[in-house]
């Protein structure tokens, strides 16, 4: 994507060209990029980075963030200190890295531990009641899950990023096909640190 300072080819452009070039306007600002359909729009990188997305956008006014702390970084970028906190923390993300409120990101603190979550089979769906360990987390839940016994959490197979509630924490998974689906949940500090992963759970959705 590339932003304009200016019109480009127009007064004002919005919309598709020859199905190829894509014009647009984004928090005020213009830009243009080349259209493209995503060969698999629900893949386990294209999930994954949904849900770090929605968390950071619902996070933004629940958590004590500082706007302050973000506005440096959004002046010279000319968007606004929630962009930047947008921007910065789907970066880390990109290297599975934990969101931070702050900026820039230390990950000092104690780490999270592990969870003990309870998994309930239901209709093409599984609620997950997700109870905290010693040391709980004090801004996410970051849910991995698979359709394989045995698999290895990563940024491909994260399905969910959800802020703690008093424990437990509940999330319902679905829709689900019917079947067997596996489960390993670690917490995240303010700071970006991310805590020790939960053993592997299942439960058969039906």
């Amino acid at each position: 994507m590339a932003t304009v300072s200016a019109p480009l080819m127009s007064l004002d452009a919005s919309g598709t060209i020859a199905g190829a070039i894509v014009f647009s306007k984004w928090k005020g600002r213009s830009y243009v990029r080349r259209h493209s359909i995503p060969a698999n729009p629900q893949s386990g990188m294209q999930v994954s980075m949904r849900a770090l997305m929605r968390f950071l956008s619902q996070s933004w006014t629940l958590l004590d963030v500082a706007p302050a702390a973000w506005e440096p970084g959004a002046e010279s970028l000319r968007i606004s200190p929630f962009n930047n906190f947008i921007r910065e923390n789907m970066i880390r993300w990109r290297q599975y890295r934990g969101p931070s409120a702050g900026y820039p990101a230390d990950e000092s603190g104690g780490a999270p531990s592990a969870p003990t979550t309870t998994p309930v089979g239901g209709v093409h769906s599984i609620q997950l009641s997700i109870a905290d360990g010693d040391t709980p987390p004090d801004l996410a839940w970051i849910i991995h899950r698979s359709p394989t016994t045995g698999f290895t959490p990563s940024l491909d197979n994260v399905v969910a990023v959800i802020m703690p509630t008093a424990t437990p924490t509940i999330y319902i998974d679905h829709p689900l096909t019917a079947g067997n689906w596996y489960y390993r949940i670690r917490g995240a500090e303010v700071t970006g640190g991310l805590g020790a992963l939960e053993t592997q759970v299942t439960a058969a959705a039906t």
